[in-house]
């Protein structure tokens, strides 16, 4: 099934939705429920209460099973990330 970003690209995850950990699941909510992109450091800010460890393994992991897409902007020239939207929603 294909994937479509919020910025329209359409990309194929790896990984169906169901063989992601809680922890990954969480991260990938999260940034799904933005109108935007968020920084690495406001994803962390924001997960810090929530107990998720290596934080970072687990961005990372998203990023290779296809589930979240990272991007610099623009204007500022911060590194982005963005949750990757299934395909007709």
């Amino acid at each position: 099934m294909a994937q479509k970003t919020l910025l329209g690209d359409i990309i194929k995850p790896r990984e169906p939705f169901s063989h992601l950990t809680n922890n990954e699941r969480r991260i990938y909510n999260l940034l799904n429920s933005m109108q935007r992109g968020m920084t690495h450091d406001h994803i962390k800010s924001v997960m810090a209460s929530s107990g998720i460890s290596t934080f970072d393994n687990r961005l990372r992991a998203l990023r290779q099973k296809g589930w979240v897409i990272s991007r610099v902007d623009g204007p500022s020239g911060l590194l982005l990330f963005y949750a990757v939207k299934p395909e007709g929603v």
